[in-house]
């Protein structure tokens, strides 16, 4: 695969880029530039400006908000905002549930939810795992029972909203929350009924290619690299370390194979227009999540001991640094906080059953 941009495409990404420098506000990027927590207020206010441009949902259909890119302009999209830094849109509304309304939703619910979940006026989370019930969704407990012109849900999920689950960063990531006769419209179920488990399959491909976050990787070990030429080490610098030179390289080399992967996996995807979720996402959301654990540790190990303290207000975005280097207080917890991706969106293990039984056919 030619890896190479045409004209056009180099056009667009310094497009994007200028965007990103003239229209992320000050407060936002310093928050990203150190990998500090954002609030609602902050994703809020970006995904506002990005929908104001029209950028907010760009792999939509068309019809319904999305930019028209091609599968490579999507990808510099993104590895762009990555890079910038700058927030994600929110993963859930505009990799999940949107594409699923698109694909499954009727006219009325597209109509109704798709703008709103774009401009974030809507802000959804998904409900899959629970206590005893991680990886293994056909092991889930929560029913919805039909009661006339609504579903009675009961049951519990983990990860969501009401009671909050502190995290081994220190930080208020996740919740737990419980239904107890949770009455839902009948008009909001979203395709057939008993359809629930394709429409979910659905999803997940969608959230295992945006786990990949190659921009994210990509970020990191920039900056790992920027930092280690300053850092102390020895009678030099940490980058005149060759060891360390050869940990960095590996991972450039390993997120080179990637992005191609990824690129290759988005093509056939468009090509395809199919609602079939495609199992070599998998691939993406393994080889993604290891790889932005690997780039976290290099930032680790380039911040060393000025890694150990833990300032939550710093860490939340709502204090300024107590000590220098501010740069590296925000590194341990987003190392700990690394840890989780190759958990979420079905365990790597399970990807690599997916891959077994979808792809090699064992």
């Amino acid at each position: 695969m030619d890896l190479r941009y045409t004209d056009e495409e180099l056009a667009f990404r310094n497009e994007v880029r200028a965007f990103f420098k003239e229209a992320l506000p000050a407060d936002i990027r310093r928050k990203a530039a150190l990998g500090q927590r954002y609030s609602a207020a902050d994703l809020r206010r970006w995904q506002g400006i990005l929908y104001e441009r029209g950028w907010a949902t760009p792999a939509w259909d068309k019809a319904w908000g999305g930019t028209g890119w091609s599968a490579v302009q999507q990808y510099i999209f993104k590895e762009e905002l990555h890079m910038a830094p700058a927030p994600e849109t929110l993963s859930f509304n505009v990799n999940m549930i949107g594409p699923v309304l698109i694909a499954f939703g009727s006219e009325e619910q597209k109509r109704h939810f798709l703008p709103r979940i774009a401009s974030l006026e809507y802000w959804f989370c998904q409900g899959f795992s629970e206590p005893g019930a991680g990886s293994d969704l056909a092991a889930l407990r929560t029913q919805a029972v039909r009661d006339g012109d609504h579903y009675v849900i009961n049951g519990q999920k983990l990860w969501t909203s009401v009671r909050p689950i502190i995290t081994i960063d220190g930080h208020h990531e996740t919740n737990e929350v419980f239904f107890d006769n949770v009455r839902v419209p009948v008009a909001n179920r979203i395709g057939e009924e008993n359809k629930g488990w394709d429409y979910a399959k659905y999803l997940l491909g969608n959230e295992r290619s945006g786990i990949a976050r190659v921009g994210v990787s990509k970020m990191r070990v920039r900056h790992a690299k920027d930092l280690a030429k300053r850092v102390p080490c020895g009678d030099g610098v940490l980058w005149d370390d060759p060891r360390f030179r050869e940990r960095v390289a590996a991972v450039e080399v390993e997120l080179k194979a990637l992005e191609m992967t990824q690129m290759r996996v988005i093509a056939e995807s468009s090509a395809q227009e199919s609602h079939v979720p495609d199992p070599k996402t998998s691939i993406l959301k393994i080889k993604g999540s290891e790889l932005q654990q690997l780039s976290a540790e290099l930032l680790l190990e380039v911040a060393g001991p000025d890694a150990l303290p833990l300032d939550i207000d710093f860490l939340r975005g709502l204090g300024d640094a107590v000590r220098e280097p501010e740069w590296a207080l925000t590194i341990a917890p987003n190392h700990y906080f690394a840890r989780h991706v190759s958990i979420v969106g079905g365990s790597n293990e399970i990807q690599k059953n997916i891959l077994a039984k979808s792809v090699l056919g064992l």
